[in-house]
């Protein structure tokens, strides 16, 4: 369920797999380390977590509500929560770095920084992490309005989190990672679509 940076910073990783469509699992060093989010009749034996619903890139939202849910309510997710999309490049020891950063500063969520017409700052999906503490109390009425971000999971954890303080925000160099694709003057490498049904091992 948890992890820690080589330096001793404790976190909990997520990473989500969709039995409708996803790409090659296994090829990145989090994705047999971080706890793989599944859908519901996804039989693979890669899954740690499995959610009620199948879920599709258009309800991703109601997939990562059910998770942020079960991630406050439990007692075994460590304070520091990181999702990344499984076709992120990083090498170990950034991301390592990336993680020791944020758990010594204020800030209360990381990433690729953006704000929602002024109204609150989120991350882009492709790598964020966040405190566990900064997730409104369990009867906050963000958690039923947070619906309305169904497709977009990454503004969504930016609605929960709920803050117009950039001081409270920690920006990752994203020079320092690449996503889906990554090309330089040796090597271009571009990670491909495969299909998957729902119920039947990939």
């Amino acid at each position: 369920m948890n992890q820690q940076t080589a330096s001793g910073t404790k976190y909990s990783g997520f990473v989500y797999k969709s039995c409708a469509e996803t790409f090659s699992f296994g090829y990145t060093w989090f994705t047999n380390s971080f706890n793989v989010v599944c859908d519901a009749k996804d039989v693979s034996a890669l899954c740690t977590l499995k959610m009620e619903n199948a879920n599709g890139y258009e309800t991703l939202g109601e997939k990562s509500l059910n998770l942020w849910r079960f991630v406050h309510s439990s007692n075994d997710v460590e304070e520091i929560i990181v999702k990344i999309d499984d076709d992120t490049m990083i090498q170990k020891h950034l991301f390592d770095e990336f993680i020791d950063e944020f758990a010594k500063r204020d800030a209360i969520i990381a990433g690729m920084i953006n704000t929602w017409g002024g109204e609150f700052y989120w991350p882009l999906g492709r790598l964020y992490m966040f405190k566990r503490s900064a997730l409104p109390p369990s009867d906050s009425v963000l958690w039923a309005n947070a619906t309305t971000f169904n497709k977009f999971e990454d503004a969504q954890i930016g609605y929960l989190i709920n803050t117009t303080d950039i001081e409270l925000t920690y920006h990752l160099d994203e020079e320092r990672f690449w996503h889906a694709d990554f090309e330089d003057d040796r090597v271009k490498i571009v990670f491909k679509h495969l299909s998957a049904t729902c119920g039947v091992e990939p």
